[in-house]
């Protein structure tokens, strides 16, 4: 199964957690497969921090995944105004799973993905920020946003804020694969516990 890693410029480097977690798997896993893909022009992508990565593929050359995870970061106002990005993330959402944490959600919504549909994200506010579950709510009516630890609609995965788009790579592991490849993954990253108590905290909704 193949995994691709949407990053664009602005991109918080703590959303690579989700790359690292499908690394680990892999150990156990050898049919795993990822590409890190970059929305804009050229494969050079300027995290957050000014943290430079070559990405392996643009959306222009990018292969088919059966999974796309969408990182986020301050940038995600620019972003969603890239419709080359947007009608990337609608043409796979008919084929492929898409999966979201944090900021990145928000590009999902722009895309039209989530009408219809309950969604999560960060529900903390950065200085005098409006909250994000409120600004999605008032932006795209048609999404049903929620506080959660993640909320699966089938095609569609999402998580909240932070380091989440951890948990949401563990949680696909778990429903693509295993429970057992998700418990190694975590066990190698000492990370079970916090992810339990992320879910029983904010619950997991499908």
């Amino acid at each position: 199964m193949k995994f691709g890693i949407l990053l664009f410029d602005g991109v918080e480097p703590i959303d690579l957690a989700a790359l690292g977690a499908l690394s680990i798997a892999k150990r156990f896993e050898p049919t795993i497969e990822t590409c890190v893909i970059s929305t804009g022009e050229h494969n050079k992508v300027t995290l957050a921090c000014n943290v430079k990565i070559d990405a392996e593929f643009t959306i222009k050359d990018a292969p088919e995944c059966d999974v796309y995870l969408i990182a986020g970061g301050p940038t995600w106002k620019e972003e969603i105004q890239r419709e080359q990005t947007l009608e990337f993330i609608r043409s796979k959402s008919r084929s492929a799973i898409l999966g979201a944490a944090c900021m990145g959600v928000t590009l999902l919504a722009a895309a039209g993905v989530l009408d219809n549909k309950k969604a999560t994200l960060r529900n903390q506010t950065s200085g005098t920020e409006e909250n994000p579950i409120e600004y999605v709510k008032r932006q795209w009516p048609a999404t049903d946003p929620v506080v959660a630890h993640i909320v699966d609609q089938g095609r569609i995965v999402t998580g909240g804020g932070g380091v989440l788009n951890l948990d949401v790579a563990l949680y696909l592991l778990e429903r693509l694969y295993s429970k057992e490849l998700a418990q190694n993954t975590g066990r190698i990253l000492e990370y079970n516990e916090a992810y339990m108590a992320n879910a029983d905290r904010l619950g997991i909704l499908k």
